[in-house]
């Protein structure tokens, strides 16, 4: 069987929450070995995040393994460092020494504070791949301010964006900054990766929420840029494309994108309303953009008398874009997202922990699951393995739990 792509990289996380375990937990699903640094009392906060946990944290099965850690932490291996500490200080310099990647989410006068920053850790390991995840980035008047995911949805214009035209502004009802800065600190330490390929040579990767979150605004965020303008905020509405929306129908809702001139030809005919194609106010895209709420009465009012399924059967046969809106068990019931194996069981110990498979699939790893090598980690499971690697003898490590340095 072949290696996965990252095999033999080794990456030191010391992250919570969601941005940097999303990004380590990305390599680690690409056969990185990660190993997790977390303080020692109590570990990754979201360990924590209730209501649901797996297992019994009396009886040792399920300890810190709540569904919210669960989701971010998969194939990593867990080592507790009481940074305060300087012996838990020395034992993180001798794990940076033997690493590829040194990945964080502290502010940058945190880490400087502990001796972690990329300048005082570069000499240790040259060929490092040191990346940084903050709130609003290294420079400019807020570089030290602490950033969660609303947060960066709020300064980045797509709470702005989001929401009924007539309502209060709102988030995505994911933590979509989160996961797309884990997504770009990924997608920068394999570029690094890449160049210290050719040049033997380490750097630093940063990246923020802000930033990240205001690269998807995309086309928008464009349109601001070459105008000046806010484009207005339009619910589930497209500002060029219509009809593009959502839809009321007899037993739930629909989305339909009449992306072009063919599509909407075609929606009208599957739906038996051809005089739509006659009326001038709906000749052109233009014309139906301009006049979209009478457009949009007529099609709520059709669609009001009909089921999803009715719909989805006159529509996708003859290629309009149209989907229910579907709920999470319905996702997961799904014969489309079943077919794909988007949910998948991890062992550990007696539990099987149910988690989101990743999004992607390579031909040279025709099993699909060789990404499944290990269920989230429990706090400090992995402390003594790897205070060994360093070459720590049994008597040294007691006595640095005994000081609650691990």
């Amino acid at each position: 069987m072949a290696e996965l792509p990252l095999a033999g990289v080794r990456v030191l996380e010391m992250s919570q929450i969601i941005a940097a375990p999303y990004c380590g937990q990305m390599l680690g699903d690409m056969g990185a070995e990660v190993i997790k640094i977390e303080v020692p009392d109590g570990g990754d906060v979201s360990r924590s995040y209730g209501p649901y946990r797996f297992g019994d944290p009396a009886d040792g099965v399920g300890h810190g393994l709540s569904y919210y850690f669960c989701a971010f932490n998969r194939n990593k291996q867990s080592v507790t460092l009481n940074l305060r500490h300087e012996g838990a200080k020395e034992a993180l310099r001798e794990l940076i020494k033997r690493s590829d990647v040194f990945l964080h989410n502290s502010l940058a006068a945190s880490i400087e504070r502990l001796g972690f920053s990329y300048e005082q850790v570069r000499p240790l390991n040259p060929r490092l791949i040191y990346c940084a995840i903050s709130g609003y980035g290294r420079v400019g008047p807020d570089k030290d301010t602490a950033a969660l995911d609303m947060a960066a949805q709020a300064a980045s214009g797509i709470m702005y964006l989001t929401g009924e035209p007539d309502g209060r502004p709102m988030r995505a009802g994911v933590p979509i900054a989160d996961l797309v800065a884990g997504m770009f600190a990924a997608y920068g330490i394999l570029a690094a990766l890449r160049h210290r390929d050719r040049t033997g040579e380490g750097q630093m990767v940063d990246t923020s929420l802000l930033e990240s979150s205001a690269a998807l605004t995309s086309y928008l965020g464009s349109q601001y840029l070459a105008t000046g303008e806010n484009p207005p905020r339009l619910g589930n509405a497209h500002p060029s494309i219509v009809p593009y929306d959502s839809y009321r129908c007899a037993d739930g809702w629909v989305v339909i994108a009449g992306a072009n001139q063919g599509i909407w030809e075609r929606f009208c005919k599957a739906l038996g309303m051809e005089a739509l194609l006659e009326d001038e106010r709906f000749a052109t895209g233009a014309d139906r953009s301009a006049n979209r709420a009478e457009l949009g009465k007529l099609i709520s009012t059709k669609f009001e008398a009909m089921r999803v399924s009715e719909v989805l059967a006159a529509l996708r046969p003859v290629g309009v874009p149209a989907e229910a809106v579907k709920d999470l068990r319905q996702l997961f019931e799904d014969p489309q997202a079943q077919a794909l194996r988007l949910r998948q069981d991890l062992r550990r110990d007696s539990l099987a922990i149910p988690v989101i498979a990743p999004p992607y699939h390579l031909s040279a790893f025709a099993g699909g699951d060789e990404w499944a090598r290990g269920a989230p980690p429990g706090l400090g499971e992995h402390t003594d393995r790897w205070l060994r690697e360093i070459g720590l003898p049994d008597a040294e490590i007691a006595r640095l739990r005994a000081e609650g340095a691990i």
